[in-house]
């Protein structure tokens, strides 16, 4: 549509006020294809459970940008990183804890994170099995263990508890969860 304008332009013979319309609709046109909301990748919702701070949190996000804020100590670093933690990040990349014990809330024994990741379009991930989007599910226990969970959209149904699938699925998605660092938590 952009070139058809364009050309349109060209072969006008008119003032430049109406050269000016046709190029705010080019601007409008670009602006609605950037608008546009990806099907795949994107984060839908979080739900912590006994994990830092947080008995029970859930956080449904918006489909474009989200904010996070609250008070001092009120659990907002928690949920970035119960992202990256959930996603298969190490806890050294979070400067929160050396190990994935240090994220389970005291006097609990078992921490959850469950992400939903949409999964849609010519990108989509197996969406065959999944579906429109791919539950994780990681637990981490109080003896140092831990365990991945890929269900499909309904959660009814576990694909895979292998962390070489969910590496697979980052991949598709070009989700880069080892590149923070430590100073992005701070």
């Amino acid at each position: 549509m952009a070139e058809k304008l364009m050309a349109k332009r060209k072969r006008k013979d008119t003032s430049d006020d109406e050269d000016l319309g046709d190029l705010s609709q080019v601007a409008d046109f670009k602006a609605q294809a950037s608008l546009k909301e990806a099907e795949y990748g994107i984060i839908e919702s979080i739900r912590l459970k006994n994990f830092m701070c947080h008995g029970s949190l859930f956080f449904q996000f918006g489909p474009n940008v989200n904010f996070v804020v609250g008070r001092n100590g009120s659990g907002k670093s928690a949920v970035l990183t119960g992202v990256v933690v959930g996603l298969g990040g190490k806890a050294s990349v979070t400067n929160r804890g050396g190990s994935l014990r240090a994220f389970i809330k005291d006097n609990t024994s078992l921490a959850q994170v469950t992400i939903k990741l949409r999964n849609r379009g010519s990108d989509a991930y197996k969406p065959e099995l999944y579906g429109n989007s791919i539950i994780i599910e990681r637990k981490m226990t109080s003896d140092g263990g831990s365990s991945y969970k890929l269900k499909s959209a309904d959660n009814k149904r576990t694909i895979s508890n292998k962390k070489e699938e969910l590496d697979h699925i980052l991949d598709q998605f070009n989700i880069k969860v080892g590149w923070m660092s430590r100073d992005y938590f701070r």
